[in-house]
C-alpha cells in the first residue's frame, strides 16, 4: 500500500511540474509575441510616414 502512495505522489509531482512547464512556455510565447507585434507595428508606421512625407 506504501508503494501504492509513492507512485501516486510522484505521479502527481511530476504532472505538477508539466503543468508549470505549459503555463511558463506560453507566457514567454505571449510575452516575445507581444514584442515582437509592437516592433512590427512601429515600423509599419515608421514607413507610412516616410511614405506620406515623400509625396
Amino acid at each position: 500500500m506504501k508503494e501504492l502512495t509513492n507512485s501516486i505522489a510522484q505521479l502527481a509531482a511530476i504532472i505538477m511540474i508539466l503543468i508549470t512547464l505549459a503555463v511558463s512556455t506560453a507566457a514567454l510565447a505571449q510575452w516575445a509575441s507581444a514584442s515582437d507585434g509592437g516592433a512590427a507595428k512601429n515600423s509599419a508606421t515608421t514607413q507610412l510616414t516616410l511614405v506620406a512625407d515623400s509625396r
